[in-house]
């Protein structure tokens, strides 16, 4: 009876095993890296509670035992489709997150995102304007430790209750689109655009790479199916695990919106001693023709960062090394003019520091940051578009449990999802072979009891 009892609760385990992780997710990357720069993308996340959809720059290698972490995270989280920022580094990795609560229809709409990486600063800007900015220690640990640069990466996954949400699988698939990707290099204060990516083709190219790994919550499994190209997008998939693809995707028509910076004048930012709020943009321009003509200027270097507090990640593996990319297709040539990104045509006359990571007896994980100017409210960009209600910045602290956008890959700081089952097997598999043992050598040892005491 033990035994069947064993057998049965072992099979049930292993079917809720299953069940945790049945849905394909996706992740895209380059197959190489840069070194400072501009680093843009046009992009309609995934929406539903528990999708996490993404884009950052990571480090390859980060992940590994003994070496340091750079990576920076643009993410969407939760049913409300609210963005949170992120920029990991340490040896151990720390997180330092905060929360862009804004109107802008991100799940519904396209917007374009950018990182501004330089030895001075670090900055991340939405629709053109800048809603984070950070230097000092974390500009530092990034110019010093990586060195070899950062790729371009884009994934989309199921999260929890403790990052991301509640996930309910009957609301896959879900995809997040891509229109386009570019890349501008950073060289004596100025950007130059190196290349940019319209995804024409009908498949990736050598410049892209697919994952097949385990997503950081452990809840699914990357596969390649699940990212391609299709109507003129990037496409990455959140499906069942029985129907993976992305043919039951279905992409907006392409509106050929450019960059906002070639139509949108520069937000003037808030002044003041308290820690900055981010300046709320508007909703893309509509404009049709993107201008060249507009002069990339680096923001002049505000206020070092208060030193972070810990919030150490989970693990996975490392990259494989992958081809240089390769000219030609849907990617434009080295030094091609290409649509500006969205970066200010000058330097906003304050830039106040950036907010604050949360350390020991400073500002509370998840407290809203106050405004630097509650008396006058941070305008929006200048767009054909609708506006866009103020943004606050909410620095979500040390205590976030739930890591960056790289976390689960096999041979990292800590055991994915996969790695866990594996341990629940084996331990279920030796709790059968003693249930089934047990019976027998207990009734040997009682017959020995008798024999001896007569």
């Amino acid at each position: 009876m033990r035994v069947w009892t064993a057998m049965v609760f072992g099979l049930f385990a292993l079917a809720l095993a299953k069940q945790a992780q049945a849905t394909v997710s996706a992740e895209m990357y380059t197959s190489s890296a840069h070194q400072y720069g501009r680093f843009s993308a046009r992009i309609q996340f995934a929406p539903g509670s528990g999708v996490v959809s993404s884009f950052f720059l990571w480090k390859d290698g980060s992940e590994m035992d003994g070496v340091f972490w750079n990576e920076l995270d643009i993410e969407k989280l939760e049913s409300v489709c609210r963005v949170e920022t992120n920029a990991l580094y340490g040896d151990p990795e720390q997180g330092h997150s905060q929360r862009l609560e804004s109107a802008a229809d991100l799940c519904g709409q396209f917007h374009v995102y950018t990182y501004e990486w330089t030895p001075e600063y670090i900055a991340w800007t939405l629709d053109g304007a800048e809603i984070r900015r950070e230097t000092g220690e974390t500009a530092t640990a990034f110019s010093q430790n990586a060195t070899e640069g950062m790729q371009l990466r884009f994934n989309v996954w199921p999260g929890d209750n403790t990052f991301g949400g509640d996930f309910d699988p009957s609301i896959l698939p879900v995809y997040e689109y891509i229109d386009w990707v570019e890349y501008s290099s950073y060289a004596n204060g100025a950007f130059q655009v190196e290349w940019r990516d319209d995804f024409t083709d009908a498949t990736l190219g050598s410049r892209w790479l697919t994952a097949s790994w385990d997503s950081p919550k452990g809840l699914s499994t990357h596969a390649a199916s699940n990212a391609g190209i299709l109507d003129g997008y990037a496409v990455l998939a959140l499906t069942p695990d029985q129907a993976p693809g992305i043919g039951g995707a279905n992409p907006p028509p392409n509106d050929a919106t450019p960059d906002p910076s070639s139509t949108s004048t520069v937000p003037t930012m808030p002044t003041g001693s308290a820690p900055d709020v981010p300046v709320s943009p508007s909703a893309e321009p509509t404009a049709t023709t993107p201008s060249s003509t507009a002069p990339d200027v680096a923001p002049s270097t505000p206020e070092p960062s208060s030193t972070p507090g810990p919030a150490p990640e989970t693990g996975g593996a490392p990259s494989v090394p992958d081809p240089a990319p390769s000219p030609g297709g849907s990617t434009a040539p080295a030094g091609t003019p290409a649509a500006p990104e969205a970066t200010p045509a000058a330097t906003p006359a304050a830039m106040p520091a950036a907010t604050p990571a949360a350390m020991p007896g400073a500002t509370p994980a998840g407290s809203v940051v106050p405004s630097a100017n509650p008396a006058s409210p941070a305008p929006s960009l200048s767009s054909s578009g609708p506006s866009v209600t103020p943004a606050i910045a909410t620095d979500t602290g040390a205590d976030d449990d739930k890591g960056g956008c790289e976390l689960s890959r096999s041979g990292g700081k800590a055991p994915s999802g996969s790695t866990h089952r594996s341990i629940l097997i084996a331990a279920l598999a030796l709790f059968v072979w003693r249930s089934a043992r047990s019976g027998p050598q207990k009734r040997k040892a009682h017959q020995g009891l008798d024999l001896g005491g007569r």
